[in-house]
């Protein structure tokens, strides 16, 4: 039988990333000889974390992943995107007479 091996897997502890990971969280799926340590904090936490290379699988933020991608994949179960939730990357609004946009970032990452 194969050694053991344990991965980190860290989210937010809102409900959706909860829901996302609820099933391995709960041992309804068998997972072999890999076990995994769920690790819940916010996603900035988190996104400096995966900057640190500290973890296997994490959640971050849509703005810290452009930082990320030499290192880390996308998983292909989920993400959180909403009007007003998440980053908001880039808001329109149309004063007269032409397009402008302004650019936001609430948080560093």
């Amino acid at each position: 039988m194969p050694a053991s091996r344990t991965i980190r897997l860290a989210h937010s502890p809102d409900a959706d990333d909860a829901f996302m990971f609820w099933a391995l969280a709960a041992g309804k799926i068998d997972t072999g000889t890999r076990r995994y340590e769920h690790e819940l904090a916010d996603i900035e936490t988190l996104n400096r974390r995966a900057l640190r290379g500290e973890l296997e699988v994490t959640a971050v933020s849509l703005h810290a992943y452009a930082h990320l991608a030499d290192r880390y994949v996308l998983l292909a179960h989920g993400a959180s995107v909403g009007d007003r939730y998440g980053i908001p990357a880039a808001r329109w609004r149309r004063p007269e007479p032409s397009w402008r946009c302004r650019a936001s970032s609430p948080r560093r990452f």
